[in-house]
């Protein structure tokens, strides 16, 4: 049972970021349509989700170094699509929203990652799309035990 459970973790361990990145390689092209990188359209859709967040809250979530955070955290507030807001009891907790711009090219940006899925389910037959989705309910479910 040992040796099984080491392959599988191995077949895990090697499945995961293979499905995830074949999943989502054509739509980090549509990022950069509007001058965003993978990783500041990752900050803003987070904080569509969270309306507001400190900077170590975001951190932990995206697993980002914090020096990176803030380089890319610096580029969207002078892009004009987040805004900071430090915390009146603690000034060094430090808050990040979108603002109304980076509201909109949120809306923009889950539409087009919408239209970018459905393209991609449209080469799966229907019970294929509805296998793929309890597959996800399930990986979700299961995550959430290990989390």
């Amino acid at each position: 049972m040992k040796e099984n459970i080491e392959e599988v973790t191995n077949e895990i361990f090697m499945t995961l970021p293979h499905a995830f990145y074949n999943f989502i390689k054509g739509f980090r092209n549509r990022e950069h349509e509007h001058g965003l990188s993978e990783p500041q359209a990752r900050i803003l859709l987070i904080l569509k989700d969270f309306k507001k967040m400190n900077m170590t809250e975001i951190t932990r979530h995206l697993a980002m170094e914090k020096s990176t955070f803030s380089r890319i955290a610096f580029q969207l507030e002078e892009m004009g699509l987040i805004q900071r807001e430090r915390d009146r009891d603690d000034r060094r907790q430090v808050f990040l929203s979108l603002t109304e711009d980076g509201e909109e090219l949120v809306k923009e940006l889950e539409k087009k990652a919408m239209e970018f899925v459905q393209e991609k389910l449209k080469k799966l037959s229907i019970e294929d799309i509805y296998e793929m989705n309890r597959a996800l309910k399930v990986l979700s479910k299961t995550m959430e035990k290990i989390d």
